[in-house]
């Protein structure tokens, strides 16, 4: 999926990756130099075996040739036989930060969610996080609700 988009003078290309892409050396090698929130490193092999999984959405976002945002989460089935869809992160390059690069990749998300049935998209983010959050209450969601996330590690 390429979409172009545009705020003011900038203009974007939003990608959603496949397995079979040739390119995700490279994709992973932008996304572990982006100055965004990762976490651990990706590399090819990582990207294709998370995108093996066609429940499985990760999303790019370029300016130019440089990436600016990724999204990635995925579809589900839950027992009842309503499909879901999560998004688990959102990132964006710190210089793009309030110029709509997370929400053009938010409404991509949620064009995949309805074109894949799902009875909703769901995504969580943290208390603190006042820009995150005033950027989903933007785009109009059914309900916020209240929780905790609960996280176990395993060594």
């Amino acid at each position: 999926m390429a979409e172009k988009g545009s705020m003011t003078e900038l203009t974007w290309t939003v990608r959603r990756l496949t397995a079979s892409d040739t390119d995700l050396a490279q994709i992973a090698e932008q996304i572990n130099n982006a100055e965004m929130e990762i976490g651990d490193p990706f590399t090819a092999e990582s990207l294709q075996q998370f995108l093996a999984n066609d429940d499985a959405i990760y999303l790019t976002i370029h300016h130019d040739d440089r990436l600016v945002g990724a999204l990635h989460g995925f579809a589900y089935l839950h027992p009842s036989g309503k499909r879901y869809v999560y998004v688990d992160e959102v990132d964006t390059a710190e210089d793009f930060r309030r110029r709509g690069v997370a929400k053009t990749l938010m409404a991509a998300a949620l064009d995949i969610a309805r074109d894949l049935g799902a009875e909703s998209l769901w995504l969580g983010t943290d208390d603190f996080r006042d820009p995150a959050k005033k950027l989903y209450e933007s785009l109009s969601p059914s309900a916020i609700e209240p929780g905790s996330i609960y996280s176990w590690d395993f060594d």
